[in-house]
């Protein structure tokens, strides 16, 4: 049985206007981590857990098929140091917003070669149609041998930037690496790694107010539901 321990994890993660997501992004996917990570491949893979899909049992055609069918999220397990990750599926039962997004955890201390990794970042982000891409580093999260799980919050943490499906601008705070899609390319001015952007650019995320709010500018085409934009003033 394995132990459990704590974790801290290099958190990859695109967000991803699903209007411009390729039709084939699983099988993408599978041919970036091929190239670029290999211990990224969804050595399991599914709906729910226990993750049954099995790659080298099932090959490519099931886990395409478990990305068309799966709801709102297929999750994967891989091989160390990388510990899990999901892709937003095209079933959502509850869509608001146009917006989706894919997550990979890397294990920090594992020596995994950085270059491999942000490789992966880059390749992926090009591939998607990826309107903001980040990496960060997310700590103390409990590892139990299969499953990554958050149980302890941590206040450094980055925030989730597309609830229900809506896009609410970039990070309050630079992650560790980012990827702006170009509607952003035309916002945001060199040398952001030293002052990040313009506040205008940033989610109000104030957790003292009821709901959090969208940056007041946002790429053309990313300001949402007539509803999202009454809850924005």
């Amino acid at each position: 049985m394995a132990r459990e321990e704590r974790v801290d994890v290099l958190r990859l993660r695109w967000y991803v206007d699903s209007r411009r997501e390729p039709a084939d992004l699983p099988v993408r996917w599978l041919a970036l981590c091929r190239e670029h990570l290999p211990q990224a491949l969804p050595r399991r893979f599914g709906a729910t857990e226990p993750l049954r899909g099995r790659l080298d049992r099932d090959g490519d055609g099931a886990f395409v098929r478990a990305y068309a069918n799966a709801e709102t999220l297929l999750f994967m397990a891989g091989e160390p140091p990388c510990l899990g990750g999901s892709l937003g599926t095209p079933q959502r039962p509850v869509r608001i917003g146009p917006m989706t997004s894919h997550q990979l955890d890397v294990r920090l201390d594992a020596g995994v070669a950085n270059h491999s990794v942000r490789a992966l970042f880059e390749a992926a982000a090009d591939a998607f149609g990826t309107v903001f891409a980040s990496a960060s580093v997310e700590r103390n999260l409990l590892w139990t041998g299969r499953t990554l799980v958050v149980d302890r919050a941590d206040p450094d943490a980055q925030p989730f930037l597309a609830p229900l499906g809506e896009w609410l601008g970039l990070p309050p705070r630079p992650p560790l690496w980012a990827w702006f899609g170009p509607g952003y390319r035309r916002l945001v001015p060199p040398g952001w790694e030293r002052e990040w952007v313009h506040r205008d650019l940033v989610a109000r995320l104030d957790e003292r107010e009821p709901s959090r709010r969208a940056a007041r500018r946002l790429p053309r085409g990313l300001g949402g539901s007539r509803l999202w934009a009454m809850r924005r003033r």
